[in-house]
């Protein structure tokens, strides 16, 4: 946290935040108190709650409780430690009120417009600047694993938890798939609304021990089920290894197998030289030319039944 806080004070010396104040009050429509009740929050103090939410990915609950315990948050809000603080239902009706008004992604395209004529770069819904904050490393879970152990615990007869986890995850995965007609602020409300409904279904009581199998999985790999909304460059289905080695798989079955080491190993290295030719063809060309060059051991070697060393693989 202590990078986002030096993050949050760079945005408070760089970003004049009052220049969003008319749009707000314009889009929130206010009225003027002459009716009672208690006065609203600052528009602009809830915008910049707004802006804390999209920079961590944060739910309303955990904004409510991160503004509380970090002074870091207080600071950047302007609030002291004996102000109000906005709870999370008044954060989320601040939100819904702009969504309604169409302003919210109006609101954050001039705020991203802001932050890079500042030096700043918006990416994929977080505020990032490479000279405050190193990009993080992002894994995402294969939803497609996760889905089949669901599929495996609604099999065996949980009829609750299960099936609602798996509505749940397609409907995430469809939302991965509108990414390209999507702007990032709108994917990281999915991504806000995806976590917070995950907390909520967690919840749901499990019907049959297999249940509890996904059930530890989202447990464990709580921060990695929605990292695809907010990173474009990641799949929802992130199961790239084992889409590299399911040609070996299918070789080694139609084939029945390999009938000696090294015929596996010389395979193993073609398909490691052509997997990495897609991604560098300099270093392909560097392993194609190691991995061809004969070994003394191996060279002009064919495999014949009862040598020493050459085994029959099935």
């Amino acid at each position: 946290m202590y990078a986002l806080g030096d993050q949050l004070e760079a945005f408070s010396r760089t970003v004049d935040f009052e220049v969003f104040r008319p749009d707000l009050e314009l889009a929130l429509a206010y009225s003027d108190g002459s009716k009672g009740g208690r006065p609203p929050f600052d528009p602009v103090l809830m915008f910049k709650i707004l802006v804390i939410q999209t920079l961590n990915n944060l739910s309303d609950a955990r904004t409510e409780y991160l503004i509380n315990d970090r002074l870091s948050f207080m600071r950047f809000l302007g609030l002291g430690l004996s102000d109000r603080v906005p709870d999370a239902k008044t954060v989320w009706l601040f939100r819904e009120r702009l969504t309604q008004a169409g302003a919210i992604e109006r609101l954050f395209e001039r705020f991203d417009a802001t932050l890079r004529n500042a030096g700043y770069l918006p990416m994929s819904g977080q505020i990032l600047d490479a000279t405050l904050v190193a990009a993080p490393k992002e894994h995402q879970v294969c939803l497609a694993h996760v889905l089949r152990d669901v599929q495996y615990a609604i099999d065996c007869g949980d009829t609750i938890f299960a099936p609602k986890i798996r509505d749940h995850l397609r409907w995430a995965i469809q939302v991965g798939k509108r990414r390209p007609d999507l702007k990032d602020t709108t994917l990281a409300s999915y991504a806000a609304k995806a976590d917070r409904m995950l907390t909520h279904l967690m919840r749901a009581p499990v019907a049959h021990p297999a249940g509890k199998i996904p059930l530890k999985q989202i447990k464990a790999w709580r921060t990695k089920f929605f990292v695809f909304l907010t990173n474009r460059d990641v799949p929802a289905t992130n199961n790239i290894s084992e889409r590299e080695i399911r040609p070996s798989v299918v070789f080694r079955k139609v084939t029945n197998g390999f009938r000696s080491d090294w015929g596996a190993q010389i395979h193993a290295g073609y398909r490691s030289v052509t997997g990495t030719a897609r991604l560098s063809p300099v270093v392909s060309s560097r392993a194609s030319a190691a991995q061809s060059a004969p070994t003394p051991h191996h060279a002009g070697r064919l495999y014949t039944p009862g040598r020493p060393g050459d085994t029959a693989l099935g």
